[in-house]
């Protein structure tokens, strides 16, 4: 197995190439099953199972790796079943040509590892907190009442619960592995070959406290094997402390972003769902319009301007990005995207961004003239010393957890003599299905996104300090695949284009607000 770490869970076009990666696993394993006779029933199902999945994305491979459940499915298969049935082809001498092709590709620094595994199931409970999810709909294919996929496997429900029992999501766990538990019980007899099943339960269901459910699992292996010796120790242990204390199963509560309280990260994910809104006095003003700002060429082809937000400023240009740019700009970040990174001064991996993105030189493309010319004609700001775009796609459950655009005080990030950053832009590049808005938290703002479109706000107030009020996240994606592409401009070089009020803004900057 391969150290190299790609993070395909975060970015839905680099699952893509997952989806290829199997579609080659299942060729290999078409040519095994026309030798395979001692085993063929075994084998044919396994494999029937992944062509049906992959029938249903042959003309749009992107949709199916953009469902959530489908790319959870995708990646729990290659990191667990494959591997399962890679060990049946080694243990016959006669398919030798066919294990060296698939350990190939299992082997290769491109296969995905179990960090992959790990980073789709949180993805996939990122999903169910944010949005409220009830975890049998999604369990049986449905999110937010939508029918996205087939129903979900028993072990496909017991993985998503053991990974995030590995992460301490140990909340999470236990409604994971209860609906595992139901599946298995519907579709199987309790007989020899569930009794190690059984004692998976038995053994996670323990570890989180949700001794109901492994008394339960446990009573169920005595029946089929009466001396079985760990689970008459667990059925008497758990009987003997009932006897003593009262027994509840209580996994525990995991706290997803430390840096943020449970308390304000709460309050964000409500405004991702649209549970709370501004009230109808707190909107009443806001409008659409034509607007020029004075550029002759925009008295004949004016910006279409919604205003979202008054203090401070939020707009949103509709119809501003044309496919031919967003297909430029696609092309020349994916030689060098990656997982995203969250730090100015020291940037690291997080899970409260996840992602990848690239930077692209946009001063070497003639053909982006005009997109540049519109960015100074919409933002009305210098862009003299603007020369790259941040080009960023979302993964399984893709998100930005609430933070600020703005560097801070440090005087240690990139280009510190042109001031910090004034505003953002963000293009959106892509419809998204479902999910992926932008959240401001502290205005109970969400914005949805739409293909074409340029999201607009300052991160500073006109004095040059910090707007907290602009804190602002990118809500999980819950299906499609999100593209954006963001454009940052500095504080001095506006000094003759946003200039300070007579009196000094920055007594409105706060830190925390009442929710």
């Amino acid at each position: 197995m391969g150290s190299c770490q790609k993070d395909y869970f975060s970015s839905i076009k680099s699952l893509e190439k997952l989806y290829h990666t199997e579609e080659t696993l299942l060729k290999h394993a078409k040519d095994y099953s026309i030798f395979l006779k001692a085993q063929i029933d075994k084998f044919r199902k396994f494999i029937e199972v992944i062509q049906d999945a992959h029938s249903k994305a042959d003309e749009n491979p992107s949709a199916f790796i953009g469902n959530p459940i489908d790319s959870f499915s995708l990646i729990k298969r290659l990191v667990e079943d494959w591997r399962i049935t890679k060990s049946q082809v080694e243990n016959s001498n006669i398919f030798e040509e066919i294990s060296s092709r698939i350990d190939s590709i299992i082997s290769s620094e491109e296969y995905p590892t179990e960090d992959e595994l790990t980073g789709s199931a949180e993805g996939f409970s990122r999903l169910r907190d944010v949005y409220n999810l009830d975890i049998s709909e999604m369990a049986s294919g449905f999110i937010s009442g939508i029918k996205m996929a087939d129903s979900m496997s028993w072990s496909d429900c017991f993985y998503v619960g053991k990974k995030l029992y590995e992460m301490g999501d140990y909340n999470n766990t236990q409604p994971w592995i209860r609906e595992a538990l139901d599946k298995f019980t519907k579709n199987h007899n309790d007989d020899q070959d569930s009794v190690e099943i059984l004692e998976s339960f038995t053994n996670i269901t323990v570890a989180i406290n949700d001794l109901d459910t492994a008394l339960n699992t446990s009573e169920r292996i005595l029946k089929i094997q009466p001396n079985h010796k760990s689970a008459k120790f667990t059925k008497d242990t758990i009987e003997k402390l009932s006897s003593i204390f009262v027994r509840k199963s209580n996994p525990g509560f995991y706290v997803r972003n430390s840096y943020i309280s449970v308390r304000d990260y709460k309050h964000y994910e409500a405004v991702c769902r649209d549970e709370i809104t501004r009230s109808p006095s707190e909107i009443r003003d806001l409008h659409c319009k034509y607007e020029s700002y004075r550029v002759p060429f925009l008295k004949i082809a004016p910006f279409k301007l919604e205003i979202i937000n008054f203090d401070p400023l939020i707009l949103m240009f509709h119809g501003v990005l044309y496919n031919s740019e967003t297909l430029l700009l696609k092309a020349r970040s994916l030689p060098t995207i990656g997982r995203s990174k969250v730090g100015i001064v020291k940037s690291e991996i997080s899970n409260e961004r996840t992602s990848h993105s690239s930077y692209v030189n946009i001063r070497d493309e003639p053909s982006l003239k005009n997109f540049v010319q519109r960015i100074e004609d919409m933002t009305q700001l210098n862009i003299d010393d603007f020369n790259s775009v941040q080009v960023a796609n979302y993964g399984i459950g893709g998100h930005y957890a609430p933070h600020h655009d703005h560097f801070g005080k440090s005087d240690s990030y990139p280009q510190y003599h042109l001031g910090d950053r004034i505003s953002t832009s963000m293009f959106y590049a892509s419809e998204v299905d479902l999910g992926g808005s932008t959240a401001f938290p502290l205005l109970k703002v969400n914005v949805k996104p739409v293909k074409g479109s340029l999201l607009f706000w300052y991160n500073l107030y006109s004095s040059g300090e910090q707007d907290n009020r602009a804190m602002h996240a990118g809500c999980p994606v819950t299906k499609g695949s999100k593209w954006i592409f963001n454009v940052w401009l500095r504080f001095k070089p506006q000094f003759q284009k946003r200039k300070c009020d007579i009196e000094d803004d920055s007594w409105k900057s706060i830190r925390n607000t009442k929710h």
